[in-house]
């Protein structure tokens, strides 16, 4: 066994404070953003603080598991960026430890969390979720507490609108009211006009006493829902000193019953959700039965016929039978028998099958040959003519009992495919439920190898750059992971892909920065990011040769006069002969390639003759140098320089494609290239000759 030693204690206890403030700070901010959404359910319901807490404990148990990922995360980050911000890292590192024995203690300890996270989720989060929407459709359910403004007109108590042009706070008197009673319904509504009223609540605080003093009550006589116009509808006015209501309204807070809601995916754990799975299941097997028996007595409305055959063979549409014959209970039944009972039962069993089976295809032809007699005899009828000959109004009553059963059988249907869709959708909602205890256990290590090699790349501690980069990947993986979940749910995608696509595009990020910084590799350098897609892209990289401060050997003009020469030869001739300009053969390019010695001996001649001028003086000399095009002697011969890379990529024909119009690119472009040389050279032997003109040597035209 491995001893702890003081350099894990150290990494341990630093990551440890910072996961436990950064912990705190994401749930907060996570429970005031829950908190925002239900806020009306909140406000204004008279809640007593006992239930706030509740409230606010089962919130903070449910939001765990969502909080952690974000807060292991940038602790991480903030963590191993603080240590490569102060060189601690450079210090360790300097020492022989490398980065994955830094993250050793940690890597144990996520192992850990996860393990904890996905405990919590399977047996403490499933009821604190339970008895969080237990709170919530409560709070909904609760009446608001009574407190009727001055000035408009005030809907919280049920089947009563209430206006108070004025109130007094210390005497609870109210003045100028004016109410609207709707609880016999609107067709009889009530309107109360009082001087002064006063609203009191009983002890129980289930009933609300209205005194009203010194007012009137109009009431409509009229009664059912008639459209007719009538120049006088006839009404009741009673006028009245003292008039008392007493109003069924119950202030209490009364928490629901936690079977409402018990059916939730989110309320359960994995077992139950199983079980659940299992049982929409074999619901929805049975309602795939009932609506192929639907079908099959409908006639035409599908594929099923629906003629009766178990009047001419008992064993078909029996569902005691199983498809060879046998009775399914009698099989469970000896499977529990012993084997030599069994085994002469199945014989007796296989006998009997094959009789049954003779008299079966006996029968089933006797019926098919008379269906057939049947069906031909009905082709021969006129059932235009026969309808013809009905009076008119059986044709009619003909046409409207066939309108009402298509109705009926389309509703029937509809019903059906909603029942069904809505089976399906629940399953989903659980498979969904399943895969996402795993998944958000797991995305805490996933983020714990992203978060650690990142803060040591970008070496910056603080609340600056790591909470930036933090919520950034966060955000990342929560449009990716609700995306995903959306189409799962929607039945586009399969639920295991559609849950699972987070991890699968997160993990290779955490195992490629966890690989790059462990190998202390440059991952954040623009240039060669740059320089990468230039090559991939294939675009044109320009040359760069400036005058040198300090010169030891002048370029021999002499010599180099001869090689650029023959070097503008040697491009000519090899333009005439490769027919660069040709479209390039797929098969050979990438399944039968051949490097291109020529070229490579061209790109290194001329290389040599620019290192040599590139000493010169001249500033003609050293603007034409730059003129010369930078060669890549294997670009257009093959994309990569890997054999079993080429086969792969021609395989994949997307891929291969634009590798072969690379190559074509950079065909084209050798081509040009090749011209460009012999240009260039023959420029250049006339600035040797203006260079040296007291020699013999003439510029050959």
């Amino acid at each position: 066994m491995t001893p702890i030693k003081k350099l894990d204690i150290f990494i341990t206890k630093n990551f440890l404070t910072l996961l436990a403030g950064a912990f705190f700070v994401c749930l907060f901010v996570l429970m005031m953003q829950f908190t925002w959404r239900y806020i009306d359910e909140l406000i204004g319901k008279g809640l007593t603080m006992d239930v706030f807490a509740k409230f606010f404990w089962y919130m903070a148990l449910s939001l765990i598991p969502q909080a952690m990922p974000l807060a292991i995360l940038l602790a991480s980050l903030i963590s191993f960026g603080n240590m490569g911000e102060r060189l601690e890292l450079l210090a360790m590192k300097t020492v022989g430890v490398s980065l994955l024995r830094i993250m050793r203690p940690l890597i144990v300890l996520m192992i850990g969390i996860s393990g904890a996270s996905f405990y919590f989720q399977n047996v403490t989060g499933p009821y604190a979720e339970l008895q969080l929407r237990t709170l919530l459709m409560s709070m909904h359910e609760s009446a608001p507490a009574l407190e009727i403004p001055e000035g408009i007109f005030y809907n919280g108590i049920p089947n009563i609108n209430i206006y108070v042009k004025h109130k007094h706070n210390e005497t609870g008197m109210l003045y100028d009211v004016i109410i609207y009673k709707t609880d016999q319904g609107f067709n009889k509504a009530q309107i109360v006009l009082s001087d002064s009223a006063k609203l009191e609540i009983t002890a129980d605080k289930k009933f609300l006493v209205l005194q009203l003093f010194n007012g009137e009550q109009f009431e409509n006589l009229q009664t059912g829902t008639s459209n007719q116009i009538r120049a006088y509808v006839p009404y009741d006015r009673e006028t009245f000193n003292y008039k008392k209501f007493i109003i069924d309204f119950d202030s209490n807070f009364n928490v629901l019953d936690a079977n409402a809601i018990g059916n939730r995916p989110e309320s359960k754990n994995m077992k139950q959700l199983v079980a659940g799975i299992d049982s929409m299941t074999v619901h929805g097997d049975s309602l795939g039965m009932a609506n192929y028996d639907f079908i099959s007595r409908e006639g035409d409305l599908g594929p099923v016929p629906s003629f009766n055959y178990v009047g001419y063979f008992p064993m078909v549409g029996n569902p005691a039978m199983n498809p060879s014959g046998g009775i399914i209970g009698d099989e469970a039944t000896l499977s529990n028998n012993p084997d030599s009972f069994r085994l002469a039962k199945e014989k007796q069993e296989a006998e009997q099958r094959k009789k049954r089976n003779a008299e079966g295809e006996k029968a089933i032809k006797s019926f098919k040959a008379r269906e057939a007699k049947v069906i031909a005899a009905a082709r021969k009828i006129d059932f235009d003519s026969l309808v013809a000959s009905l009076p008119a109004s059986t044709r009619a009553q003909i046409v409207g009992h066939g309108h009402e059963i298509s109705q009926q059988i389309m509703t029937d249907l509809e019903w059906q495919k909603y029942e069904t869709e809505d089976n399906e959708l629940m399953i989903r909602k659980y498979h969904i439920a399943w895969h996402e205890k795993i998944i958000v256990s797991l995305t805490c290590l996933i983020f714990f190898f992203i978060g650690a090699p990142l803060g040591s790349i970008i070496q910056k501690g603080g609340l600056g750059a790591p909470t930036v980069l933090s919520v950034s990947i966060f955000i990342l993986y929560y449009i990716i992971s609700t995306s995903g979940m959306k189409l799962a749910k929607e039945g586009t995608w399969e639920v295991a892909f559609g849950m699972w696509m987070s991890v699968m595009i997160l993990a290779p990020l955490g195992a490629f920065l966890t690989y790059k910084a462990n190998n202390d590799s440059v991952v954040f350098n623009p240039e060669a990011y740059r320089r990468l897609i230039h090559r991939v892209l294939g675009l044109r990289t320009r040359r760069h040769v400036a005058r040198k401060e300090v010169i030891v050997y002048d370029p021999d003009y002499i010599s180099l006069y001869e090689r650029l020469g023959i070097l503008a030869e040697r491009c000519r001739e090899y333009n005439d002969k490769k027919k660069l300009w040709r479209i390039p053969n797929y098969l050979n390019h990438f399944f039968y390639p051949q490097p291109d010695h020529e070229v490579e001996n061209i790109n290194a001649e001329m290389e040599e003759v620019i290192e040599e001028l590139s000493n010169s003086k001249n500033a003609k000399v050293l603007y034409e140098l730059n003129r010369f095009p930078v060669i890549f002697a294997s670009a257009h011969v093959s994309p990569f320089a890997n054999a079993w890379l080429n086969r792969v990529s021609g395989i994949l024909l997307p891929v291969g494609l634009f590798l072969w119009f690379r190559m074509w690119k950079f065909r084209l472009r050798l081509f040009r290239d090749m011209k460009q040389i012999v240009s260039s050279c023959q420029k250049e032997r006339e600035y040797i000759n203006e260079i040296l003109p007291q020699t013999d040597i003439k510029l050959e035209k």
